[in-house]
This record gives C-alpha cells, sequence and structure tokens, in this order.
C-alpha cells in the first residue's frame, strides 16, 4: 500500500516540531538532601551487629548484640566466655557479667547460672562471700518473674546449715512452695521433705502443706502423692 501523501502547510508557514515540555529538575534537587539525610538516619540507628550471627552454634556476633541489649545473645555470650568455646577467648569474669546482663534484660535461666556459679564458687572458697547478696538479688528477680527453679535455688540457700544465704526456714519453705506452685516437680518433692522433716514454723508449714496438696490435686508428672 502506498501511505497517503502528508500535506504541506499553507503556503508562508514554516514546517514546527512540537517541542517536548523541559522536566522540571528543581524539585529533584530539593527532595535529593532530604533523602540523603533519611537514609543516614536509618543507617545509624539499625543495629551495625545485625549481620554477625548469635546462635547456639555461632556466637561471632552475641557480644555486640548484648550490648544492644539482647538478652539471649547475652545468655549465650555468657557461656561462650565461660567455657572458651564457639572462637570466643576464655574469660570467666566476662562470662559471668554477660550472664549477669542478660538477667536483667529478662533472661531467667541467666539468673540461675549467674547466681549459681557465685553461690558454688563462694562454697569452694574462690568467690568473696560479699557477692552473695548480687546471687539473692538475681534469683530473687528470676522467681518474682514465675521461674521455678530460680526459687527453689534461692529458697534451699536459705535453708540452715548447708545453705550460703541468711538463715530463714520460713523464708525458704516460702520460696520452695513457690517454685513447687509454678510446677517445678523437683521443688514439690523438696517441699514434701521439708515439712516431714518438721522444718519451719506453724505458719510456714501449713501453707507449705497446702501447696503440696494443691500439687497432688494437678497431678504433676513425676510427683508421687498418696
Amino acid at each position: 500500500m502506498i501511505p497517503a501523501e502528508i500535506p504541506s502547510p499553507p503556503p508562508g508557514e514554516a514546517t514546527t516540531i512540537r517541542e517536548m515540555p523541559r522536566r522540571n529538575n528543581r524539585r529533584w534537587w530539593l527532595v535529593a538532601p532530604l533523602v540523603s539525610a533519611v537514609a543516614i538516619v536509618i543507617w545509624a540507628v539499625l543495629p551495625a551487629n545485625r549481620a554477625e550471627p548469635c546462635t547456639a552454634s555461632e556466637r561471632s556476633g552475641c557480644g555486640a548484640r548484648c550490648a544492644d541489649d539482647d538478652g539471649e545473645a547475652c545468655f549465650l555470650q555468657g557461656a561462650a566466655l565461660v567455657a572458651g568455646d564457639h572462637g570466643v577467648a576464655l574469660d570467666r569474669p566476662a562470662g559471668l557479667a554477660a550472664y549477669a546482663r542478660g538477667c536483667t534484660l529478662g533472661v531467667d535461666r541467666a539468673c540461675s547460672v549467674a547466681a549459681g556459679t557465685i553461690l558454688t564458687e563462694v562454697k569452694k572458697g574462690t568467690r568473696s562471700p560479699d557477692e552473695l547478696t548480687d546471687a539473692d538479688h538475681m534469683l530473687v528477680l528470676a522467681c518474682d518473674r514465675g521461674f521455678g527453679p530460680a526459687c527453689r535455688l534461692v529458697g534451699m540457700e536459705h535453708l540452715p546449715p548447708f545453705g550460703s544465704l541468711t538463715p530463714d526456714t520460713p523464708r525458704a519453705l516460702t520460696l520452695v512452695g513457690r517454685a513447687c506452685r509454678a510446677n517445678d516437680v523437683g521443688a514439690c518433692r523438696d517441699l514434701r521433705k521439708l515439712l516431714d522433716a518438721g522444718r519451719g514454723d506453724a505458719a510456714a508449714r501449713a501453707a507449705g502443706d497446702a501447696i503440696w496438696r494443691d500439687a497432688c490435686g494437678r497431678a504433676l508428672k513425676g510427683l508421687a502423692c498418696p
């Protein structure tokens, strides 16, 4: 097919090409600094350590994450420092400090490990008894958050003559009872033994016996009840 002939312009008029409107670059120059500033802020607030892993098998990023208030990372870092494994140099004091930080940040088992380490080393004579207050504080902190093993440990440590903390049998029964209420079967067994041995005053014994009967009513697995 022969294309249609393009009509010529009227006499006296020159052929013109319609100009495309120019892009307004002024807006971009106004917005660009703002975009750059936002990007810098985001880069600054994002934790740089997130690129480094912190898992049960890889601890390279745990120290930085712990410093960034990641309690679970503190627990993992503490374990690595105390044992000197996962590529982390052995440093028991730093490991204990990491556990303590994890405890403060809400990781209850970190409280038990840190406090348990202090209690054990005080008994061995390798740590000052002045640190028993720290152990007591960490265990009570975890116990108050409902962590049964911490309640049981701090309670038993208040029992004379073998406990390292201030002797207080009624308090010991109360704390072990709290652990039993939290479904710690071992604590329920300890509570029964203490009651059978006649430990504690009348009020503490009555409260402990009620907790024991309640635990039996819940039919906790592994708990032998009459």
